[in-house]
Formats: structure tokens, C-alpha cells, sequence
């Protein structure tokens, strides 16, 4: 009976001691970072000498840092920084790129026009919604996006650009757009003579040109925030006038104000120096 108990307690320290024993160490250790990275480089150099002129570096190196975003979090995605080159750089910190009166947006890949201004150059010459544009100065489109499309297409005031369109029932046709934006806006009162609120944001309006008379009696409140004029015209504001909203423009400087003025907005004007009230 000693002789088994003895056994017993002596395969139970040979298991105790087995257990504590460190396990084998891996024969393969983890690469470093700096293995990793130099790998990626190795295979990055023989994917652009095996494919020269089919693929493109950044759209390469982007898809593998998406990748490795949805590798660690499938939820989380990467916003890229989208960077002008020097010469469009300065000229919109300069404030001298204006848009074309042509939106478009990106179906499928492709831009296709959103809408055009109304009374502007490109309203007249047969651009029409659902328009898809295949070129730029007769140069193949480079842009994947609206915003980017929109800088490219910009330029300076009263410069031309030629789109190549292409319709759906129709074979595609050269046009030239001004890039001035809207042209000088003609408005009449005539049919308004109870208008008390003008709203003309946002639309690349360049110049403003008034119709001949006072303007209407009850307009108080005028908004033309976010285009691009310059000036807001020679002939005086109304009369009545409460608010004004003139940011986001180019002016330089602003007519006399009308006494009744109540509210005045003339922020992001890059031109404006001096203020006088």
C-alpha cells in the first residue's frame, strides 16, 4: 500500500514539473517593421515594372491603406487629401479662378452635367442635363471628382474653355463655355412689384446689371452671398433695404448703404481692405 502511494505522489510531481516547464520556443520569429515595409516596397517595384502603363502608383498604394483600415476596423475608411498643383494653388488663394457655369456630377465614373445656370453663356449654346463630358481643351478627363472637376474647369475671368459632350441621341459636340459664370443678370420688376426678399446666392454671379428705375418698393432683404462679383454695380441699393448679405464674394468695395439698413454680412471678401459705414 506505501509501495503505490509512494508511485502516486512521484507522477504527480513529474506532472507539476512538466507543467511548469517553459514551452518551446518558435523556431520563426515575427518579421519587423522594417521587413514588412520593405517588403511591400519589393512587391510595389514589381507590380509597376510588370504593369508600366496599366496601373497607377497612388491608386495602388491607396487600395493597400484601405486594406489594411478594413484589416483592423471594417467600420472605420480614409478620407484623402486631395492637394492642387502650384499653379492652381495660387491662383485660388489669389482669388482669380472662377467657376464655369456648368455643375456636374459623377454617375457611374463619368461627369455628367447637374445643371447650368440660367442666363448664362453655356444656357445658350445646348448643354443640357444628363450631358456626359469626355473632354477638356480636347484633353481626356483626369478628375474622380465633382469638387476636383470644378476646380480643374475654373479660370480666370472672361477666359474660354471647350467641352466635348456627348449625348445619348446624338454624337458628341465641341462647345465653348466663357468662364465668366453667369453673365450680367438682367432682372425686371415689372412683374414684381410686391417682391420684399431677393435671393441670389450661391449662383458664380460676376456682375449684376439693374434694370432701369428704382427698385422695388418693399424689397428689404437681399441676399447674394457666395458668388463672384467684384462689384455690386453702379446704380444705388434699394431704398429700404434691411438686410444685406454680400459674403463670400470678391468686392473690393461697397456702394453707399441705404440708412434703413439693419443687418450687413461681408465676410470671406479677400479683396475688401476697408470697411466704411
Amino acid at each position: 500500500m506505501r509501495a503505490v502511494v509512494a508511485a502516486g505522489l512521484l507522477l504527480t510531481a513529474a506532472a507539476t514539473a512538466w507543467a511548469q516547464k517553459p514551452a518551446t520556443e518558435r523556431v520563426i520569429r515575427a518579421p519587423t517593421l522594417y521587413e514588412d515595409l520593405q517588403m511591400f516596397s519589393q512587391v510595389l517595384n514589381q507590380i509597376r515594372v510588370n504593369h508600366l502603363d496599366s496601373l497607377d502608383t497612388h491608386t495602388l498604394i491607396l487600395a493597400a491603406v484601405e486594406g489594411m483600415i478594413q484589416a483592423a476596423d471594417p467600420h472605420s475608411y480614409i478620407l484623402p487629401v486631395a492637394r492642387l498643383s502650384a499653379e492652381k494653388a495660387e491662383a485660388w488663394e489669389a482669388g482669380k479662378l472662377v467657376p464655369i457655369p456648368v455643375a456636374f456630377q459623377f454617375l457611374r465614373g463619368s461627369p455628367v452635367v447637374a445643371s447650368v445656370a440660367p442666363t448664362s453663356a453655356a444656357s445658350r449654346q445646348d448643354i443640357l442635363v444628363g450631358d456626359e463630358l469626355i473632354a477638356v481643351d480636347g484633353n481626356p478627363i483626369t478628375s474622380s471628382s465633382p469638387d476636383e472637376l470644378s476646380i480643374t474647369l475654373s479660370g480666370e475671368k472672361n477666359s474660354t474653355i471647350k467641352l466635348t459632350l456627348s449625348r445619348q441621341r446624338s454624337d458628341g459636340s465641341r462647345l465653348d463655355v466663357v468662364r465668366c459664370s453667369v453673365e450680367a443678370l438682367e432682372l425686371s420688376w415689372d412683374r414684381a412689384p410686391l417682391l420684399s426678399e431677393l435671393r441670389l446666392s450661391h449662383n458664380a454671379l460676376a456682375s449684376l446689371s439693374m434694370p432701369r428705375g428704382p427698385w422695388p418698393p418693399r424689397l428689404v432683404h437681399l441676399d447674394l452671398g457666395g458668388n463672384v462679383l467684384t462689384d455690386l454695380g453702379e446704380n444705388p441699393l434699394p431704398l429700404g433695404l434691411e438686410t444685406l448679405d454680400v459674403s463670400g464674394n470678391s468686392l473690393s468695395v461697397l456702394p453707399p448703404l441705404p440708412a434703413s439698413l439693419r443687418t450687413l454680412v461681408v465676410s470671406r471678401n479677400k479683396d475688401l481692405a476697408q470697411l466704411e459705414i
